[in-house]
Protein backbone atom coordinates (compact mmCIF):
# COMPACT_ATOMS: atom_id res chain seq x y z
CA UNK A 1 0.00 0.00 0.00
CA UNK A 2 2.79 2.15 -0.19
CA UNK A 3 3.18 3.25 -3.40
CA UNK A 4 -0.78 3.87 -3.76
CA UNK A 5 -0.52 5.97 -0.43
CA UNK A 6 2.38 7.70 -1.75
CA UNK A 7 0.37 8.35 -5.40
CA UNK A 8 -3.26 9.50 -3.83
CA UNK A 9 -1.01 11.73 -1.66
CA UNK A 10 0.52 13.32 -4.75
CA UNK A 11 -2.71 13.89 -6.48
CA UNK A 12 -3.75 15.25 -3.60
CA UNK A 13 -1.33 18.20 -3.60
CA UNK A 14 -1.60 18.57 -7.63
CA UNK A 15 -5.22 18.77 -7.44
CA UNK A 16 -5.91 21.24 -4.90
CA UNK A 17 -3.12 23.38 -6.16
CA UNK A 18 -5.94 24.14 -8.87
CA UNK A 19 -8.30 25.19 -6.23
CA UNK A 20 -10.78 24.36 -8.11
CA UNK A 21 -13.24 21.54 -8.84
CA UNK A 22 -15.64 20.04 -11.74
CA UNK A 23 -19.02 19.37 -10.94
CA UNK A 24 -20.81 17.84 -12.95
CA UNK A 25 -24.37 19.79 -13.74
CA UNK A 26 -27.10 18.47 -11.61
CA UNK A 27 -29.00 16.81 -14.57
CA UNK A 28 -26.50 15.01 -15.31
CA UNK A 29 -26.32 13.28 -12.34
CA UNK A 30 -29.33 10.95 -13.77
CA UNK A 31 -26.70 9.03 -16.44
CA UNK A 32 -24.21 8.64 -13.75
CA UNK A 33 -24.39 5.84 -11.44
CA UNK A 34 -22.33 4.92 -8.23
CA UNK A 35 -20.02 1.95 -8.88
CA UNK A 36 -17.92 2.30 -5.14
CA UNK A 37 -18.20 4.13 -2.28
CA UNK A 38 -16.37 4.42 1.18
CA UNK A 39 -17.05 6.34 4.11
CA UNK A 40 -19.75 8.32 2.72
CA UNK A 41 -17.48 9.14 -0.80
CA UNK A 42 -18.91 7.99 -3.64
CA UNK A 43 -17.23 7.10 -7.22
CA UNK A 44 -19.89 8.11 -9.36
CA UNK A 45 -19.05 6.64 -13.00
CA UNK A 46 -21.08 6.63 -16.74
CA UNK A 47 -19.91 5.31 -20.41
CA UNK A 48 -20.58 6.59 -23.71
CA UNK A 49 -20.24 4.89 -27.22
CA UNK A 50 -17.29 6.19 -29.42
CA UNK A 51 -19.23 4.52 -32.27
CA UNK A 52 -15.95 2.82 -33.09
CA UNK A 53 -16.35 -0.64 -30.84
CA UNK A 54 -14.47 1.51 -28.34
CA UNK A 55 -15.95 3.95 -25.42
CA UNK A 56 -15.22 7.08 -23.23
CA UNK A 57 -15.53 6.06 -19.28
CA UNK A 58 -15.99 9.01 -17.19
CA UNK A 59 -15.96 9.21 -13.25
CA UNK A 60 -15.77 11.88 -10.62
CA UNK A 61 -15.76 11.77 -6.52
CA UNK A 62 -18.49 12.49 -4.88
CA UNK A 63 -17.59 13.84 -1.42
CA UNK A 64 -20.64 15.73 -0.23
CA UNK A 65 -20.85 13.39 2.48
CA UNK A 66 -17.73 12.26 2.90
CA UNK A 67 -16.44 11.37 5.66
CA UNK A 68 -18.48 10.10 7.84
CA UNK A 69 -16.16 8.82 10.25
CA UNK A 70 -12.80 10.71 12.01
CA UNK A 71 -9.18 8.99 11.75
CA UNK A 72 -6.11 10.24 9.84
CA UNK A 73 -6.10 11.03 6.21
CA UNK A 74 -10.02 11.80 5.48
CA UNK A 75 -10.17 14.65 4.78
CA UNK A 76 -9.90 14.28 1.21
CA UNK A 77 -11.21 11.58 -1.08
CA UNK A 78 -10.66 9.98 -4.73
CA UNK A 79 -12.58 7.97 -7.18
CA UNK A 80 -10.36 6.59 -9.59
CA UNK A 81 -10.22 4.67 -13.26
CA UNK A 82 -7.86 2.06 -14.59
CA UNK A 83 -7.99 0.17 -17.87
CA UNK A 84 -7.93 -3.84 -17.37
CA UNK A 85 -5.95 -5.86 -20.20
CA UNK A 86 -6.55 -9.29 -21.62
CA UNK A 87 -4.88 -11.06 -18.77
CA UNK A 88 -6.98 -8.52 -15.98
CA UNK A 89 -3.71 -6.78 -15.25
CA UNK A 90 -4.67 -3.46 -14.05
CA UNK A 91 -2.62 0.09 -15.47
CA UNK A 92 -2.79 3.33 -16.20
CA UNK A 93 -5.04 4.87 -12.88
CA UNK A 94 -6.56 8.25 -13.17
CA UNK A 95 -7.97 9.81 -10.34
CA UNK A 96 -10.85 12.36 -9.50
CA UNK A 97 -9.77 14.20 -5.58
CA UNK A 98 -11.52 16.50 -3.78
CA UNK A 99 -12.04 17.84 -0.10
CA UNK A 100 -14.38 16.57 1.99
CA UNK A 101 -17.62 18.38 1.34
CA UNK A 102 -16.98 18.81 -2.11
CA UNK A 103 -16.68 16.59 -5.79
CA UNK A 104 -14.04 16.07 -7.50
CA UNK A 105 -13.15 16.75 -11.50
CA UNK A 106 -14.38 14.56 -14.10
CA UNK A 107 -11.34 12.10 -15.39
CA UNK A 108 -12.10 9.68 -17.98
CA UNK A 109 -10.42 6.59 -19.80
CA UNK A 110 -10.71 4.75 -23.56
CA UNK A 111 -11.74 1.21 -23.38
CA UNK A 112 -12.79 -1.48 -25.61
CA UNK A 113 -16.96 -1.48 -25.38
CA UNK A 114 -16.74 -5.17 -24.85
CA UNK A 115 -13.86 -4.69 -22.34
CA UNK A 116 -13.30 -4.63 -18.63
CA UNK A 117 -12.71 -1.73 -16.52
CA UNK A 118 -11.37 -1.10 -13.29
CA UNK A 119 -13.14 1.57 -10.40
CA UNK A 120 -11.89 2.12 -7.39
CA UNK A 121 -12.50 4.56 -4.35
CA UNK A 122 -9.61 5.81 -1.32
CA UNK A 123 -8.30 8.65 0.02
CA UNK A 124 -4.70 9.66 1.39
CA UNK A 125 -4.45 6.29 3.65
CA UNK A 126 -5.09 4.25 0.04
CA UNK A 127 -6.96 2.29 -1.88
CA UNK A 128 -10.19 1.41 0.20
CA UNK A 129 -12.93 -0.37 -2.09
CA UNK A 130 -11.95 -1.72 -5.83
CA UNK A 131 -14.24 -3.69 -8.79
CA UNK A 132 -13.62 -5.07 -12.18
CA UNK A 133 -16.79 -4.76 -14.44
CA UNK A 134 -17.77 -4.92 -18.16
CA UNK A 135 -17.92 -1.71 -19.76
CA UNK A 136 -21.15 -2.71 -21.14
CA UNK A 137 -22.65 -2.68 -17.69
CA UNK A 138 -21.86 0.80 -16.91
CA UNK A 139 -24.81 3.27 -17.00
CA UNK A 140 -24.63 5.77 -19.84
CA UNK A 141 -23.45 9.07 -19.92
CA UNK A 142 -26.04 11.94 -20.04
CA UNK A 143 -26.06 13.09 -23.80
CA UNK A 144 -24.15 10.42 -24.75
CA UNK A 145 -24.68 6.99 -26.81
CA UNK A 146 -25.49 3.82 -25.18
CA UNK A 147 -22.71 0.73 -25.14
CA UNK A 148 -23.88 -2.11 -26.98
CA UNK A 149 -21.39 -4.88 -28.09
CA UNK A 150 -22.68 -7.46 -30.65
CA UNK A 151 -24.05 -10.74 -29.78
CA UNK A 152 -21.88 -13.54 -29.42
CA UNK A 153 -18.61 -14.23 -27.97
CA UNK A 154 -15.66 -13.18 -30.44
CA UNK A 155 -13.85 -16.58 -32.20
CA UNK A 156 -10.38 -15.45 -29.95
CA UNK A 157 -12.57 -16.62 -26.90
CA UNK A 158 -14.50 -19.90 -28.41
CA UNK A 159 -11.97 -22.42 -26.65
CA UNK A 160 -12.05 -25.51 -25.46
CA UNK A 161 -13.42 -25.65 -22.02
CA UNK A 162 -10.73 -25.39 -19.36
CA UNK A 163 -9.70 -27.86 -16.92
CA UNK A 164 -11.80 -25.51 -13.96
CA UNK A 165 -14.19 -23.16 -15.53
CA UNK A 166 -17.06 -21.72 -14.46
CA UNK A 167 -20.85 -22.91 -16.35
CA UNK A 168 -23.80 -21.30 -16.66
CA UNK A 169 -25.25 -23.03 -13.95
CA UNK A 170 -22.94 -21.77 -11.21
CA UNK A 171 -22.74 -19.03 -12.44
CA UNK A 172 -26.50 -18.15 -11.62
CA UNK A 173 -25.50 -20.18 -8.33
CA UNK A 174 -23.25 -17.52 -7.36
CA UNK A 175 -25.62 -14.92 -4.95
CA UNK A 176 -24.66 -11.45 -3.62
CA UNK A 177 -23.61 -11.92 0.18
CA UNK A 178 -21.86 -15.35 -0.41
CA UNK A 179 -18.38 -15.55 1.24
CA UNK A 180 -15.35 -16.71 -0.66
CA UNK A 181 -15.27 -20.28 0.66
CA UNK A 182 -19.00 -20.65 -0.50
CA UNK A 183 -18.47 -19.57 -3.93
CA UNK A 184 -15.45 -21.57 -3.78
CA UNK A 185 -17.43 -24.93 -3.04
CA UNK A 186 -20.28 -23.85 -5.96
CA UNK A 187 -17.83 -23.54 -8.74
CA UNK A 188 -15.14 -25.76 -7.55
CA UNK A 189 -11.97 -23.82 -7.48
CA UNK A 190 -11.10 -20.81 -6.30
CA UNK A 191 -10.00 -18.81 -9.04
CA UNK A 192 -7.14 -16.00 -9.32
CA UNK A 193 -7.32 -12.73 -7.21
CA UNK A 194 -7.07 -9.73 -9.43
CA UNK A 195 -6.85 -7.29 -7.00
CA UNK A 196 -7.72 -6.52 -3.52
CA UNK A 197 -7.73 -3.44 -0.97
CA UNK A 198 -8.75 -3.03 2.51
CA UNK A 199 -12.27 -3.64 2.25
CA UNK A 200 -12.84 -5.72 -1.16
CA UNK A 201 -10.92 -8.29 -2.98
CA UNK A 202 -11.83 -9.31 -6.73
CA UNK A 203 -11.38 -12.70 -7.96
CA UNK A 204 -11.71 -14.18 -11.78
CA UNK A 205 -12.50 -17.15 -12.89
CA UNK A 206 -12.29 -18.93 -16.56
CA UNK A 207 -15.52 -19.43 -18.00
CA UNK A 208 -16.57 -22.71 -19.85
CA UNK A 209 -16.54 -22.10 -23.15
CA UNK A 210 -14.12 -19.17 -23.00
CA UNK A 211 -14.04 -15.93 -21.45
CA UNK A 212 -14.02 -14.99 -17.84
CA UNK A 213 -16.40 -14.82 -14.86
CA UNK A 214 -15.72 -12.12 -12.39
CA UNK A 215 -16.64 -11.98 -9.06
CA UNK A 216 -16.05 -8.38 -6.47
CA UNK A 217 -16.34 -8.98 -2.73
CA UNK A 218 -16.55 -6.15 -0.19
CA UNK A 219 -16.32 -6.12 3.70
CA UNK A 220 -19.42 -4.69 5.33
CA UNK A 221 -16.94 -3.11 7.75
CA UNK A 222 -13.33 -3.21 9.09
CA UNK A 223 -12.31 -7.11 9.99
CA UNK A 224 -15.57 -8.29 8.37
CA UNK A 225 -15.74 -11.35 6.23
CA UNK A 226 -15.54 -10.92 2.24
CA UNK A 227 -18.83 -11.27 0.65
CA UNK A 228 -20.12 -11.37 -3.11
CA UNK A 229 -20.89 -7.78 -3.90
CA UNK A 230 -21.41 -8.46 -7.66
CA UNK A 231 -20.49 -11.08 -10.27
CA UNK A 232 -19.70 -10.50 -13.89
CA UNK A 233 -19.32 -12.78 -16.83
CA UNK A 234 -17.62 -11.87 -20.24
Amino acid sequence: MRRTRTALATIAIAVAGLGTTAVPAASADTGWETVTSWAGGRAKVCAASNGNGTSTVRAYWDGRKYPTVSGPFVASGAAGLAHVADDFTISGWTYSHSDKGTVGPTVSIQRPSNGWVYVLSGSQVGITVETVLPVRALATCPGGSRVTVQAGRPAEVAAPRAAKCVSKKEFRRIRKGMGTGQVKRVVGFAGAVVTKAEYSAVRRYDRCGGGSVVVNFKRAGKGKALKVDSRYKG
